[in-house]
């Protein structure tokens, strides 16, 4: 079976919600695999010093359009995840090789402090190193609290209405699939 080197990291944001079957999602998405074709979004990505993204928000409804309707092509392991693009955000959690890691901190050591960290993966993929997400996020960002980052941002954007909105603006599912 595959191995993975033991320098890989998961980072978890402050404010995430795992999905109640994170148990079972994460043994699915880890299991050991007799090759790279059948693990392509967690064994393939890492051994070529990607990350892997337990979920993304992705603000341009599009780009969904593109990744599940016209290039079906680019869903991997059965549909379990897909290529990130330029476009792809969402620092919430995430699973570094040591050479993303790497890449993460030169990118916060010399990026402009006002640029957000999740656009970090849109630069990583216009290098080309790999960046998967999976289709069904099994982490997510906790929309329901104000920001602390952004003080200019709505505190009406945090309504049962809002977070039942950005469910579904960046394909999560139900909110009642994550724990609080």
């Amino acid at each position: 079976g595959l191995t993975l080197p033991s320098s890989i990291m998961a980072i978890f944001d402050d404010d995430f919600r795992i999905r109640s079957s994170f148990d079972r999602d994460w043994e699915e998405l880890t299991a050991p695999r007799r090759n790279l074709m059948d693990s392509v979004c967690y064994y393939d990505t890492l051994l070529n010093d990607g990350v892997v993204m337990l979920g993304t928000t992705v603000w341009n409804a599009q780009y969904y359009d593109f990744i599940f309707q016209e290039k079906r092509r680019y869903l991997y392991d059965g549909g379990k995840c897909f290529d990130a693009s330029i476009l792809t955000k969402g620092s919430f959690g995430v699973i570094f090789s040591r050479k993303a890691a790497e890449l993460a901190i030169a990118w916060l050591d010399h990026t402009p402090p006002n640029r957000p960290f999740d656009w970090f993966f849109g630069d990583l993929v216009a290098l080309g190193y790999p960046v998967r997400a999976l289709v069904n996020p099994i982490v997510i960002a906790d929309v329901s609290k104000v920001s602390t980052v952004n003080e200019n941002r709505d505190p009406s954007r945090h309504t049962k209405y809002e977070v039942t909105h950005r469910h579904k603006q960046h394909n999560w599912g139900n909110t009642t699939e994550f724990f609080p």
